[in-house]
Protein backbone atom coordinates (compact mmCIF):
# COMPACT_ATOMS: atom_id res chain seq x y z
CA UNK A 1 0.00 0.00 0.00
CA UNK A 2 1.14 3.58 -0.44
CA UNK A 3 1.73 6.21 2.14
CA UNK A 4 -1.67 8.53 1.52
CA UNK A 5 -4.32 9.20 3.45
CA UNK A 6 -7.07 9.09 0.76
CA UNK A 7 -7.27 8.10 -2.87
CA UNK A 8 -4.75 8.80 -4.80
CA UNK A 9 -4.71 8.07 -8.98
CA UNK A 10 -1.78 5.13 -9.17
CA UNK A 11 -1.53 4.39 -5.37
CA UNK A 12 -2.84 1.52 -3.19
CA UNK A 13 -4.67 3.21 -0.52
CA UNK A 14 -4.80 1.85 2.42
CA UNK A 15 -7.62 -0.48 3.46
CA UNK A 16 -9.83 -2.22 6.24
CA UNK A 17 -8.30 -5.53 4.98
CA UNK A 18 -4.92 -4.91 5.36
CA UNK A 19 -4.89 -3.63 8.74
CA UNK A 20 -7.37 -6.52 9.74
CA UNK A 21 -4.89 -9.10 7.99
CA UNK A 22 -1.91 -7.52 9.88
CA UNK A 23 -3.73 -7.96 13.06
CA UNK A 24 -4.94 -11.59 12.58
CA UNK A 25 -1.44 -12.24 11.56
CA UNK A 26 0.22 -11.00 14.49
CA UNK A 27 -2.57 -12.68 16.69
CA UNK A 28 -0.77 -16.04 15.53
CA UNK A 29 2.86 -15.26 16.12
CA UNK A 30 4.77 -15.79 18.82
CA UNK A 31 7.86 -14.74 17.71
CA UNK A 32 9.09 -11.27 17.29
CA UNK A 33 8.49 -9.69 14.17
CA UNK A 34 10.33 -6.75 11.88
CA UNK A 35 7.65 -4.13 10.45
CA UNK A 36 9.33 -1.73 8.06
CA UNK A 37 8.34 0.34 5.14
CA UNK A 38 10.45 2.71 2.68
CA UNK A 39 11.33 5.05 5.29
CA UNK A 40 10.30 3.47 8.61
CA UNK A 41 8.46 6.44 9.19
CA UNK A 42 4.81 6.41 8.79
CA UNK A 43 3.23 3.00 7.27
CA UNK A 44 5.24 0.36 9.99
CA UNK A 45 4.85 2.91 12.81
CA UNK A 46 1.03 3.28 12.33
CA UNK A 47 1.20 -0.92 12.41
CA UNK A 48 2.93 -0.95 15.48
CA UNK A 49 0.83 1.50 17.32
CA UNK A 50 -2.24 -0.19 15.77
CA UNK A 51 -0.62 -3.94 17.01
CA UNK A 52 0.39 -2.29 20.50
CA UNK A 53 -3.38 -1.09 20.86
CA UNK A 54 -4.37 -4.69 19.69
CA UNK A 55 -2.97 -5.95 22.61
CA UNK A 56 -3.61 -3.07 25.47
CA UNK A 57 -6.96 -2.80 27.11
CA UNK A 58 -8.87 -0.57 25.86
CA UNK A 59 -8.12 3.45 27.21
CA UNK A 60 -4.71 3.12 27.05
CA UNK A 61 -4.13 4.68 23.64
CA UNK A 62 -3.08 7.85 24.35
CA UNK A 63 -0.12 5.79 26.84
CA UNK A 64 1.09 3.51 23.90
CA UNK A 65 1.27 6.73 21.71
CA UNK A 66 3.56 8.85 23.90
CA UNK A 67 5.49 5.58 24.34
CA UNK A 68 5.68 5.19 20.91
CA UNK A 69 7.30 8.94 20.60
CA UNK A 70 9.80 8.34 23.30
CA UNK A 71 11.06 5.35 21.27
CA UNK A 72 10.78 6.43 17.91
CA UNK A 73 11.17 10.54 18.06
CA UNK A 74 10.73 10.69 14.13
CA UNK A 75 7.48 8.72 13.46
CA UNK A 76 4.83 10.34 12.07
CA UNK A 77 1.79 7.26 11.87
CA UNK A 78 -0.46 6.99 8.64
CA UNK A 79 -3.43 8.79 10.09
CA UNK A 80 -5.49 6.73 7.68
CA UNK A 81 -3.98 3.66 8.65
CA UNK A 82 -4.55 4.44 12.67
CA UNK A 83 -8.47 5.58 11.86
CA UNK A 84 -8.62 1.96 9.98
CA UNK A 85 -7.22 0.28 13.37
CA UNK A 86 -9.29 2.62 15.18
CA UNK A 87 -12.40 1.47 13.45
CA UNK A 88 -11.21 -2.27 13.63
CA UNK A 89 -10.45 -2.27 17.21
CA UNK A 90 -13.72 -0.35 18.41
CA UNK A 91 -11.81 2.39 20.16
CA UNK A 92 -14.62 4.93 19.21
CA UNK A 93 -11.74 7.74 18.07
CA UNK A 94 -9.40 7.20 20.95
CA UNK A 95 -6.62 5.73 18.59
CA UNK A 96 -6.91 8.45 15.86
CA UNK A 97 -7.05 11.53 18.65
CA UNK A 98 -3.74 9.99 20.14
CA UNK A 99 -1.99 10.30 16.87
CA UNK A 100 -3.36 13.73 16.31
CA UNK A 101 -1.48 14.58 19.89
CA UNK A 102 1.38 13.50 18.78
CA UNK A 103 1.63 15.11 16.24
CA UNK A 104 4.50 14.65 12.96
CA UNK A 105 7.83 13.39 14.69
CA UNK A 106 11.01 14.93 13.52
CA UNK A 107 12.00 15.32 10.36
CA UNK A 108 14.04 12.55 8.88
CA UNK A 109 15.09 10.90 5.67
CA UNK A 110 14.28 7.44 7.49
CA UNK A 111 13.21 6.34 10.43
CA UNK A 112 15.69 4.93 13.02
CA UNK A 113 14.57 1.28 14.21
CA UNK A 114 13.02 0.47 17.53
CA UNK A 115 11.26 -1.76 19.48
CA UNK A 116 8.03 -1.76 20.68
CA UNK A 117 6.68 -4.45 23.25
CA UNK A 118 3.24 -5.89 22.77
CA UNK A 119 2.77 -7.56 26.43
Amino acid sequence: MSDISAAREGHVTPQAEHVRRLVEFVDGSEDAIVLHCYAGVSRSTAAAYVLACAHAPAGREAEIAAHLRELSPTATPNPLIVQLGDELLGRDGRMVHAIAVLGRGAECFEGVPFRIDLD
